[in-house]
């Protein structure tokens, strides 16, 4: 099982061991076809994850590094990489995270508390910045 995959999985642990991969991991195996799909899983992966899921619909969001000086720390800014019209009845909203050249995926568990520090305006109204990101799918 890779990294990429218990993404998808983390959904469905619960309890004081969630974080523990093993059992909680394994015993959700089964949910989801992972057929044709690459590791490490590329965008149009995520869409053959898709098809092979009929009920799954998958938002991806990236991380930009925003250093601002004379702030002395970075700031991340999360931007959407792939966002679906219409989420489906099993939705996941995963983040890519990069990190030198190794990238994986995590699983969004609270997307509103990610993004609590961003504003999102467009054109003098505020919107909610699911609906902005919906908009939006370019990095502004």
């Amino acid at each position: 099982m890779t990294s990429n995959a218990l993404a998808i999985l983390a959904k469905h642990v619960t309890g004081e061991n969630k974080f523990r991969v093993g059992i909680n991991y394994t015993n959700h195996e089964d949910k989801y076809s992972f057929e044709d799909i690459s590791f490490p899983t590329t965008l149009r992966d995520i869409l053959k994850f898709e098809k092979n899921n009929l009920n799954v619909s998958v938002n991806v969001y990236g991380l930009e590094n925003k250093l601002q000086p004379p702030k002395k720390f970075s700031s991340y800014e999360v931007f959407p990489l792939k966002v679906v019209d219409n989420e489906k009845r099993d939705h996941f909203d995963l983040l890519l995270v990069t990190d030198n050249n190794n990238t994986h995926y995590t699983y969004i568990s609270n997307f509103s508390r990610l993004i609590r520090s961003q504003k999102t305006s467009h054109e003098g109204q505020l919107y909610s910045i699911n609906d902005a990101f919906r908009r939006s799918i370019n990095r502004t």
